[in-house]
């Protein structure tokens, strides 16, 4: 159930829901998960300073209790999400944006009146090598 929350002082309230199309697309493919299991959440026009300056600026983060996968991935990862902002945003450099990836344990995510753990009879920390989530994985 990965969560994309992407905050930015850009004005996107035109395209919101395309660039959330896109982004959901992204963390599928990613994440090897189907797209009706991604949430994503869309906050434009937020006052954000970074540097000292109010020039384009804002960042992605991912939540998700399957983990990223290896160093190699997670670059990969990162680097469409932001190619991606930048081509949607119009920008000449994705700089002034950051991807945060955090794994949570499974332990920490409630759903359907209980916890992830419980729906699918796992514990703790879950992750793509974590042998008690290879049922859901596949």
């Amino acid at each position: 159930m990965p969560l994309a929350v992407f905050v930015t002082n850009v004005d996107i309230s035109s395209t919101s829901e395309e660039f959330a199309t896109g982004l959901s697309h992204i963390l599928c493919d990613r994440l090897h998960r189907d797209e009706g299991t991604v949430s994503v959440h869309i906050q434009p026009n937020q006052f954000i300073l970074r540097g000292g300056s109010t020039d384009p600026a804002g960042y992605v983060t991912l939540c998700t209790s399957r983990g990223f996968g290896d160093i190699d991935h997670r670059r990969e990862t990162s680097q469409k999400i932001l190619d991606f902002i930048k081509e949607h945003l119009k920008l000449k450099s994705s700089s002034r944006f950051m991807v945060y990836m955090h794994t949570m344990s499974a332990d920490d995510i409630g759903v359907d009146g209980g916890l992830v753990s419980d729906k699918y009879g796992c514990m703790g920390q879950g992750g793509p090598f974590d042998i008690r989530w290879h049922k859901i994985t596949k």
